[in-house]
């Protein structure tokens, strides 16, 4: 999903143009595709007339939840491209979105640069839990299990919250800002980008040996 100016949403396929063309019961536009072949144009999503800040899609639940610069936060079905409700930060007024991503179970973690808080709302616009952070939250990701949301910030932080609470469980720190950040399969490890270029490797080596010993577990069985 790309977002735009002034509200602008659209949904597009990777390498199947045939799910575009079954996707696109919207507006005319089978054949756009941003001059790469394997890119094809579904649909648009409606529901926002400002500018879009941060954009949280799962295919798996086929939801997205996309911010705008008018603090609205809106709830999508992807696949038919229907609004499903807007929902408002808890504030006065409310923060404006910069960063999102959702878990496995569909809560929405939303973090606000300018607020310098994170948050979590549920699918039925729920505001699960709310905590403030000292520095801006570059980069969040969610464990595959929706136990747990990694927060990368602009002074190399990286914090480990519980979900959905947000309780604070562990913090490190890199040489430079985090730019980006991906668990591995089943949470073997997390992958994390600085802004110097280099990319560092977490694990868990309690996780690591229980892997193992399951593994070897498999193998006698």
């Amino acid at each position: 999903i790309m977002g735009g100016l002034q509200g602008s949403l659209a949904v597009w396929t990777i390498g199947n143009a045939a799910l575009a063309y079954a996707l696109d019961d919207v507006i005319e536009g089978k054949s756009h595709h941003l001059g790469n072949p394997s890119m094809h144009f579904a649909h648009r999503l409606m529901g926002h007339v400002a500018d879009i800040t941060a954009i949280a899609l799962s295919t798996s639940l086929d939801i997205a939840f996309s911010c705008a610069a008018d603090a609205r936060v809106t709830v999508h079905r992807v696949t038919k491209g229907r609004f499903v409700r807007t929902i408002f930060l808890p504030g006065s007024p409310p923060p404006v979105a910069s960063e999102a991503v959702l878990d496995p179970n569909g809560n929405c973690i939303i973090s606000c640069a300018e607020e310098r808080s994170i948050h979590v709302v549920t699918l039925n616009g729920v505001h699960m839990a709310r905590v403030e952070w000292e520095v801006t939250i570059r980069c969040m990701v969610a464990s595959f299990d929706g136990e747990y949301v990694v927060c990368g910030g602009s002074d190399g932080s990286i914090e480990l919250f519980s979900l959905p609470g947000l309780g604070r469980k562990h913090v490190f720190y890199g040489q430079a800002g985090v730019t980006s950040l991906e668990f591995g399969p089943r949470d073997s490890y997390l992958v994390v980008g600085f802004e110097d270029g280099k990319v560092s490797v977490c694990v868990d080596i309690q996780q690591r040996l229980a892997m193992v010993y399951n593994g070897l577990e498999e193998m006698y069985i």
